[in-house]
């Protein structure tokens, strides 16, 4: 992601809705930068600019998380729009909703959409299936899809949702809940 806001955001939106248990390192969620090996992958977490972190820890100088270059968790917090914030969001979609949360069996099935840049797929459950589109694109597309019977749970920015089409802005994540009738 190099820094990318908007591409952090997309590697957060497909990790905590395909199948699997996702693990997130320290700082990932503050959109913290690194290089490998594993043990080098992270610096001093972020709590607050440099000069009112009394947390921080100063074992080594900072070469990818500085201020500026991420912001720490205090201006996070009150950041709607924060890599934190999104983060957060995310996880309780998560909770929320059985369908994304379901380990085994594993619960994926592919969508109808074929389209260079969406990933579409379904997260099927008892309780409701979950459609789930990512544009992985630097650029909006638009398709065809019904959402007819389907409730709207997250749309990330300005894509827009009508009831055979559907817009999705760069990088943007779409998360329906089919109803149940």
């Amino acid at each position: 992601a190099q820094g990318n806001i908007d591409k952090i955001k997309m590697a957060a939106n497909l990790l905590l809705t395909l199948p699997g248990n996702p693990y997130l390192y320290y700082g990932e969620e503050l959109g913290m930068l690194g290089k490998k090996p594993d043990e080098k992958i992270r610096e001093a977490f972020l709590w607050d600019y440099r000069y009112e972190d009394k947390f921080r820890t100063n074992w080594q100088k900072p070469r990818y998380n500085t201020d500026s270059k991420v912001s720490p968790l205090a201006v996070q917090i009150n950041d709607s729009n924060s890599v934190y914030n999104h983060y957060k969001k995310l996880i309780s979609i998560r909770k929320a909703h059985k369908g994304l949360c379901s380990v085994s069996p594993p619960n994926l099935r592919k969508t109808d959409i074929e389209i260079e840049g969406i990933i579409g797929f379904v997260r099927p459950h008892i309780d409701g299936n979950l459609t789930i589109f990512q544009n992985i694109s630097e650029s909006k597309i638009e398709f065809n899809f019904n959402t007819n019977h389907q409730k709207l749970i997250y749309k990330s920015d300005s894509s827009k949702i009508g009831i055979d089409t559907i817009e999705l802005s760069k990088y943007a994540l779409l998360i329906l809940l089919e109803d149940q009738k």
